[in-house]
């Protein structure tokens, strides 16, 4: 006999309405408060896993602090995300669901994420009277945040939407906020199941035509090869614009560089008295999009509050060579592994300090055929099971032939086991760097020297 899911959602709704037995709590920024319970929060957050969690190198002040502040979600809201946490409810209508969506992308609850592209979906399959007013006033938003999240349900809704309402959608004030990729799509592969009436037709398309020749990212960013991010917040003051050079970056102050028009890429950060976030940690990732098909370089390092949602729209930089996440502490294997399956071309990748990397995210290396140099450093839950099948059929067995450089620090769970079979695998591994892992100096001194493959050079100790 077994207690029902009912019974235990019940239960635990009652323990979060009481407050009994709490050791933390979130004051939002109203000056409501909400108690919550560390152990049941972690196991079913992710996010709270990370953030509550102690003697690691990227240890938050969440895990010390008994009050913990809240001020990017509204209150109802974040009540709503504790009921689905404790409960594995909650209960959405038109007022709510679009603050719930951005919340459960932040706190990378894919349950509730789920809910809410079901909830959406259905609305726009069965609109009438008032929700259809809203339906297409949403309608932009609920597109692009689709598409760049890979919601795909939430995308053909959105589509069949568009093209069954056209006359309407185009004539709303947000109907130009859509990416322009969306736009394209719409006119292009499905213009066949585009509603509009005769006379509307020479009215509303031909202008919408010419307004995309000359939007498309691929031509505004065509020279682009290089994006960099650093986890600093950069100071929004007095931005330049300058067009000598095919480099975007920003770096302790913001400076676009293109030889095109940049204003339109990002209006609010070329705007001397935004005050607003680093653009990598807001839910709008169309940077990402418009500079996708060109670039060579993206460097993340030390964006702790990046969601793994948004790592995944990492899959459209297809072209990229050199990769850092280091310190992407929200980035865990399914969204790691998303974004290496499609960015084949890799050479570089820096994977270090991510706490929810586990054996699993090599799998994800399949196809990496140009690896040249591999760190995952600090990722201290990889075992030696992660190296079982390097050199098999799958999980490595492209990127281990070209493989020099493998950074295994502060692993302590990879022993001399993995490291041999590592360096078994990996006939061209020039350098293993292992400071700080479980492996010995005795165990590992046979394995430098092998015929008739490059010399091994491994490093225990601090240069």
């Amino acid at each position: 006999m077994s207690l029902s899911k009912n019974a235990i959602g019940s239960d635990l709704r009652k323990l979060l309405e009481s407050g009994n037995f709490s050791d933390v709590a979130f004051r939002l920024a109203d000056g409501t408060t909400f108690a919550g319970h560390r152990a049941i929060m972690a196991a079913r957050c992710s996010y709270f896993a990370s953030a509550f969690g102690t003697g690691t190198l990227t240890q938050f002040s969440e895990a010390e602090v008994k009050v913990i502040q809240v001020t990017h979600v509204p209150a109802a809201v974040f009540r709503l995300v504790m009921d689905f946490i404790y409960t594995d409810d909650v209960q959405l209508d038109h007022g709510n669901v679009w603050d719930v969506l951005q919340a459960s992308e932040y706190y990378m609850l894919q349950g509730l994420q789920d809910l809410c592209e079901q909830y959406l979906s259905c609305q726009l399959d069965t609109v009438s009277g008032q929700s259809y007013a809203w339906a297409v006033d949403k309608l932009p938003q609920l597109w692009n945040a689709a598409a760049e999240n890979g919601l795909a349900q939430l995308d053909a809704a959105c589509r069949d939407f568009a093209c069954t309402h056209f006359e309407r959608v185009a004539d709303s004030p947000g109907f130009f906020e859509l990416a322009p990729s969306l736009l394209q799509q719409l006119l292009s592969r499905h213009a066949h199941q585009i509603t509009v009436s005769a006379e509307r037709k020479a009215d509303v398309l031909p202008p919408l035509a010419r307004l995309l020749a000359d939007t498309q990212p691929q031509h505004a960013w065509k020279d682009l090869s290089a994006y960099r991010t650093f986890g600093s917040r950069p100071e929004f003051v007095q931005p330049r614009v300058t067009c000598h050079s095919t480099q975007l970056s920003l770096d302790g102050k913001l400076e676009f560089r293109s030889e095109h028009e940049v204003r339109r890429f990002h209006q609010g950060a070329l705007d001397p008295a935004f005050t607003g976030p680093p653009l990598w940690e807001t839910v709008d990732m169309r940077w990402v999009h418009a500079c996708a098909p060109v670039l060579r370089k993206l460097d993340l390092t030390g964006c702790h509050h990046l969601p793994a949602l948004h790592i995944r729209q990492l899959r459209e930089c297809r072209e990229l060579q050199w990769l850092s996440l280091s310190g992407c502490v929200l980035a865990d294997d399914g969204a790691v592994k998303s974004v290496l399956r499609a960015t084949v071309r890799l050479q570089t990748l820096l994977l270090e300090d991510l706490p929810l990397i586990t054996n699993g995210v090599m799998a994800g290396m399949d196809d990496l055929y140009s690896l040249r140099e591999l760190s995952l450093q600090g990722c201290a839950r990889l075992t030696d099971e992660a190296f079982d099948k390097v050199g098999a059929y799958s999980w490595g067995w492209v990127w281990c032939d070209a493989i020099e450089r493998v950074n295994l620090s502060r692993c302590p769970k990879v022993t001399h086991v993995g490291v041999a079979k590592l360096a078994q695998a990996c006939t061209n591994l020039q350098q293993l760097i292992v400071e700080g892992s479980g492996a010995t100096p005795a165990a590992l001194a046979a394995l430098c020297y092998r015929p008739g493959y490059p010399r091994l050079s491994i490093r225990l100790q601090p240069e």
